[in-house]
């Protein structure tokens, strides 16, 4: 042990602390600081003499450093005390020879540093104790912070309690009787002077195992628990050490042994809770012992009792666990000493070390019986009443589970806001700002609720728990104060919510609406679909298991959906594994329809006319107003201008497709064969046909027909139109449909933007607005 040779001891401690926190210093030196100091004195202890030697050298120089200079030192080895000079040693050991060494105050008790243990001295005289104020010094000049001593001091304190209800005066004598009582406690405190405590608690390199038994026991007058530290060595040794013990008088209002007992328990499982905090050794196992089956039954036993032990009984099972809860009778618990008082002279250095036997000879354990006291404390059957009240919810995150329209949430939220910021003036209509400064709001309340730990974390500028599951996103916050994405992209030339989307948490329900809402936007399109184009502004957590359950509940996609036929499928043909070819190349086409619109006052089929790429999955529709010979080819013929020739076109074996391909080839034979090279000879158009009833040889246009027609029915509902916008709508579902996502979105943010056919086209994605359904009504009238 050290002393800091200090001026103001209290201001050096917080100095210590911060040295401790704030510079680099060698770890143990910043563990001692910590932990080891208390007030101005450094208390530690070591198994070799080199590492105390080598410890106390870098702990006294790192903190002469910072103008901290350690003296008094003391030891129970005279070769540690050889390392220092006799100026900075203690001041009863200066003058001494090392080998005198006797007895050193440290923190108020007397350590004997030749036996290495501690010791008391009684200054109690019972001849000069006359009046309640002198029983009051006598008992608190017996200083036992760990209760070495609480057998002894707690009959004194029964005395002073009795003293103290006869309302006499601090200054009056005492009552005979009591003054007789006390007189005969203080004639045997002296024998404490006997009495030796080992400090060592047989905590070594070769300890296997470490447990904790704590003991309770409860009196009429008082109760009491204590606490050992039991070791057990790699040889099976075992060694027991008293670690603490604590008393209390039973209050003034009577109450039964066995409430009594379960507050000495209740005492006990503190006493363990804190010996673990304290101390902080790797507990094994941790024992308590009880005298009480009442005790036991009440901790084993499930059963409706009073709220006295109700609330004592849930206290115990929090810090411990009813299997870990003995039977000891009460001669064999040392605990009994402490809620009944025991003379000085009756206590011993192993006074009841019980367990310090083998396990196998320890007091048998009973089961708990239903005792009567237990029944008297057991409620009968009771009839509750019980009320109803809300609980105090978000108004925000409120609206966003009433409310099942995201748009209508923003625009609720957006005048709101304008309310609150009294904007007079302002038109009917809100603008763009407005609905952005709402949706930005919406996000922020979400993320402080689901995410607010996270986000304190960042606003004081430390990173993210590593327990928690954003870790691996590496979360910022923006100027907005919204989360986003980190990663490693944030110099890509890509817009910065595609960089950095935003994170939501996939349990919320404003992400449930966005995925909804998106669903909608994007006609019903699928979840790789929708995903994708969510993952260009937000980044929900799960979230493709969220869009999964979104989309599943879509009344109208579950109508239009149909399972598919499980079919062998044979090889691919060549045309479809010409990797090299530009977009085009190898087209397959086909119809579908009929699409009614509006023409004047008379209605009027129209077909749809799809071309696909066979290679990229590229798409290009054309909108024709017949299945005949012309239709097919006008339709061809706008399909070159926009798209190049095709080499390869593809179809079933229908009848309008076999006229045009004989009407092509006729046209092509008129072309002077002899003017052209011969490189452009490949160029011409080879017509393939699909086996007479065999429609699953074009099932690489039919799949897209199928997502084409649940985009258009989606839109259409039904609806009759006219030909302007049927056109835009078809061009709106060939956006779309070339959006789609050609690959796998995976969950890892650094992952590139998917490749789309689009990207394949024209080098970058396709951005456009959906039309809307009052446009699609206003134009049909």
């Amino acid at each position: 042990c050290a002393t800091l040779h200090t001026a103001v001891p209290f201001a050096d401690r917080s100095r210590l602390v911060s040295y401790a926190t704030e510079t680099i210093a060698p770890a143990e030196v910043t563990a001692r600081c910590q932990r080891h100091f208390y007030v101005d004195n450094c208390l530690d202890s070591f198994e070799f003499l080199e590492d105390a030697a080598r410890v106390t050298r870098n702990l006294k120089e790192a903190l002469m450093e910072e103008g901290f200079i350690l003296t008094k030192w003391s030891s129970s080895k005279t070769e540690l005390l050889e390392h220092f000079p006799e100026t900075d040693r203690s001041d009863g050991i200066v003058n001494l020879r090392l080998s005198d060494i006797s007895l050193e105050n440290v923190l108020g008790l007397l350590w004997d540093q030749r036996s290495d243990s501690f010791r008391f001295a009684s200054d109690v005289d019972s001849r000069i104790v006359k009046t309640k104020r002198q029983m009051l010094s006598a008992v608190a000049s017996l200083y036992d912070p760990l209760g070495f001593l609480a057998p002894v001091i707690v009959t004194a304190k029964l005395l002073m309690r009795e003293t103290t209800c006869l309302n006499t005066d601090w200054d009056e004598d005492l009552d005979k009787k009591l003054s007789q009582q006390f007189q005969d406690w203080s004639s045997k405190i002296s024998s404490i002077r006997s009495l030796l405590i080992p400090r060592w608690l047989s905590l070594s390199s070769e300890v296997a195992k470490i447990e904790l038994h704590s003991f309770s026991d409860a009196s009429e007058t008082a109760f009491g628990a204590v606490v050992y530290l039991r070791t057990i060595s790699t040889s099976a040794t075992v060694n027991v050490s008293f670690l603490m013990a604590k008393t209390r008088i039973a209050p003034r209002r009577p109450l039964t042994i066995p409430r009594l007992e379960l507050q000495a328990a209740v005492m006990a499982v503190r006493l363990v809770d804190t010996m673990k905090q304290e101390m902080g050794l790797p507990v094994d196992r941790a024992v308590y012992w009880t005298a009480s089956t009442t005790v036991l039954y009440w901790l084993h036993v499930p059963a409706r009792m009073r709220s006295f032990v109700v609330h004592r009984v849930a206290e115990i099972l929090e810090f411990s666990e009813a299997n870990n809860w003995r039977y000891v009778p009460a001669n064999l618990n040392p605990a009994d000493d402490a809620s009944r008082g025991l003379p000085a002279n009756k206590l011993h250095d192993g006074h009841r070390y019980g367990t310090q036997r083998q396990e196998s000879t320890w007091p048998k354990n009973i089961v708990a019986s239903h005792s009567e006291e237990a029944v008297l404390e057991t409620l009968g059957p009771t009839r509750w009443v019980g009320a109803m009240s809300a609980a105090e919810t978000n108004c925000v995150l409120h609206l966003i589970d009433v409310t099942s329209s995201y748009k209508r949430i923003l625009r609720i939220m957006a005048y709101v806001c304008r309310f609150a910021c009294r904007r007079k003036g302002s038109s009917e209509t809100l603008d763009a700002d407005e609905i952005q400064m709402a949706q930005r709001l919406c996000i922020r309340i979400v993320q402080n609720i689901f995410m607010g730990n996270e986000i304190a974390d960042m606003r004081k500028g430390r990173k993210v728990n590593e327990s928690s599951k954003l870790i691996g996103l590496d979360p910022f916050l923006d100027e907005q104060n919204l989360m986003r994405v980190g990663g490693r992209i944030r110099r890509a030339d890509v817009d910065f919510s595609t960089k950095h989307p935003v994170v939501l948490p996939g349990k919320s329900s404003l992400a449930h609406r966005i995925v909804w809402q998106r669903h909608l936007d994007l006609m019903h399109a699928g979840t790789e679909r929708v995903l994708a184009d969510l993952r260009a502004e937000f980044w929900i957590t799960g979230g493709r298991r969220l869009v999964r359950r979104v989309l599943g509940k879509c009344l109208h996609c579950r109508k239009l959906s149909a399972v598919p036929k499980q079919i062998m499928m044979s090889d691919l043909p060549s045309e479809r594994l010409d990797f090299h070819a530009p977009a085009f190349t190898n087209v397959g086409i086909d119809f579908f329809g009929p699409f009614e619109v509006i023409v004047k006052r008379s209605r009027e089929k129209r077909y749809g006319c799809i071309f696909t790429c066979l290679v990229s999955r590229a798409v290009h529709l054309e909108l024709t107003p017949s299945l005949n010979l012309n239709s097919v080819s006008q339709a061809v013929k706008r399909f070159i201008s926009l798209r190049g020739r095709p080499r390869i076109i593809m179809s079933d074996n229908g009848s309008s497709f076999v006229k045009a391909a004989k009407c092509l080839r006729r046209e092509w034979s008129e072309v002077d064969i002899e003017g052209l090279s011969a490189s452009l000879a490949d160029l011409r158009i080879k017509w393939k046909f699909s086996p007479p009833h065999g429609p699953h040889f074009g099932g690489a246009w039919e799949r897209l027909i199928g997502v084409a027609k649940r985009a258009l029915c989606a839109t259409l509902h039904g609806n009759n139109c006219t030909d302007e916008v049927l056109t835009t709508i078809f061009a709106e579902v060939e956006a779309l449909l070339n959006g789609r996502p050609l690959c796998y979105i995976g969950e890892d943010p650094s992952n590139p933007e998917p490749l789309t056919p689009f990207m394949l086209l024209t080098g970058r994605t396709n951005i456009y607005g959906p039309i809307r359904r009052r446009e699609l009504r206003a134009r049909s009238k």
